[in-house]
């Protein structure tokens, strides 16, 4: 065997192992990339309840809220 095509193969040897390890980190643990994703979901999902109180307070402030609601309750049980 020469000395290249023994080296060549533990190359090898070695990526695969770091794919199966990697493989296996995905699969069975969370992973950051999940992770990542699943925050930046939670970042969008508060920044719309932010915004639906910002709403929600100047209905209240403009003394509105009471009728919308109303209206909104109505609209639902018909």
């Amino acid at each position: 065997m020469k000395k290249a095509q023994g080296s060549l193969e533990y190359s090898a040897m070695i990526a695969l192992i770091l794919v199966i390890i990697l493989v296996a980190v995905f699969y069975f643990g969370e992973g950051v990339v999940p992770k990542a994703i699943r925050s930046t979901q939670q970042n969008e999902i508060l920044q719309y309840q932010n915004s639906v109180e910002v709403i929600k307070s100047n209905y209240e402030a403009t003394e509105a809220w009471n009728s919308f609601k109303n209206k909104t309750i109505s609209c639902s049980n018909s």
